[in-house]
């Protein structure tokens, strides 16, 4: 689904990698929608990350309305509808060296003490692998079986066409009946 690529935190994302990728040392940190941990159309955002940083660290806090959680009480700790994760994205000059992966769960309260305790700056983290087509994904079991039951693309139109190309519409379109029934008929009486 395209609309999500559209969504502004991804944008913001990709203009703070650019920004970074100048000096080609920084450090991103941000608050955003969760839905490119685990969504199918964020693949080349993924890749693209795994490209730009060294170390990559997610904090997923879940709270996801939207999707059925195996995990009865998970609340939003911003209390809105859609899921949260902190992403912090260290650039250096190295390769990418580790992705860190952190799931916390609970009440919108549990989190709050788990994240400020600095007992918990030692969360327990899993360990994620890069590997095509979806590179990073700890939760890709979300929506990933029904989406492969449909039939590709290329399946469905095995014949490919551009559709109607235009390319003189400011010639052959006109809000005046009269200037283009005028443009037309100088046009055919051309030699």
């Amino acid at each position: 689904r395209k609309p999500q690529l559209n969504d502004d935190y991804v944008k913001f994302l990709r203009l703070a990698q650019y920004l970074v990728s100048i000096s080609r040392f920084g450090i991103i940190a941000m608050i955003t929608n969760n839905s490119y941990l685990y969504g199918i159309t964020h693949r080349i955002m993924r890749k693209s990350l795994c490209e730009t940083s060294s170390t990559l660290t997610f904090v997923n806090l879940g709270g996801d309305t939207k999707f059925d959680s195996e995990h009865h009480l998970d609340e939003n700790v911003f209390e809105i509808r859609q899921g949260v994760c902190i992403g912090i994205f260290v650039q250096s000059p190295n390769f990418l060296e580790k992705i860190k992966y952190t799931r916390i769960t609970g009440s919108q309260i549990a989190k709050y003490k788990i994240l400020t305790d600095s007992k918990s700056r030692g969360l327990k983290s899993q360990s994620l692998e890069v590997t095509p087509p979806h590179y990073f994904t700890p939760d890709i079991s979300v929506g990933e079986s029904e989406y492969n039951e449909w039939p590709s693309i290329p399946d469905l139109f095995p014949s490919f066409v551009n559709g109607i190309v235009t390319s003189r519409d400011a010639f052959c379109i006109d809000l005046s009946k009269e200037q283009l029934a005028k443009r037309l008929h100088d046009f055919s009486s051309l030699d």
